[in-house]
């Protein structure tokens, strides 16, 4: 089937699955386009996602308690991500099928990427440079105070010392 600019037939995939399954041909895949059938593909995997997460979610409650009704929630949800998984199938084989790609040609290099000679240069080393200053004046103001919470700190663990001294001292 030839795509035509401009026909795009909203058809639910997850039917053409089970059509699929009962008459073992495609039906309703061919009549999605190249897009739709991206489309249904991406929004197949955030529903395997979906699922995924909240199997795990399930499973972590099951492990706390055993319920049969969640055993039977933990089947529902395996046995809808296994449907899911087939439609994903569907689709990347049709997918496959109708996107020729050249034989013996990279298909990294079809991806549209800027090169890196194209990329801007960071001034880093000068930034980077200004940082380190300033990351190192700070470290050393951040020494001298801590050395100055040290030394007040000894002063007054001897003013106490002394005073503790002298209280014990000290007839009564």
């Amino acid at each position: 089937m030839a795509f035509k600019w401009g026909m795009h037939v909203p058809v639910n995939i997850s039917a053409a699955v089970r059509d699929d399954k009962k008459s073992g041909r495609p039906s309703n895949v061919q009549q999605l386009n190249e897009i739709s059938l991206a489309l249904q593909g991406q929004q197949t995997v955030q529903d395997i996602v979906n699922r995924a997460t909240n199997l795990f979610r399930l499973m972590e409650e099951a492990k706390m308690v055993v319920d049969h009704n969640k055993n039977k929630r933990i089947q529902e949800t395996l046995s809808a991500i296994k449907e899911l998984f087939a439609r994903l199938r569907v689709i990347y084989d049709e997918s496959n099928r109708r996107v020729v790609t050249p034989q013996g040609e990279n298909l990294e290099a079809m991806i549209p990427l800027k090169p890196a000679e194209e990329e801007p240069e960071d001034d880093t080393p000068k930034d980077a440079t200004a940082l380190q200053i300033e990351h190192d004046t700070l470290q050393e103001k951040l020494r001298s105070k801590n050395q100055e919470i040290k030394d007040l700190i000894d002063q007054l663990r001897t003013l106490m010392w002394d005073i503790n001294t002298m209280m014990a001292v000290k007839p009564s």
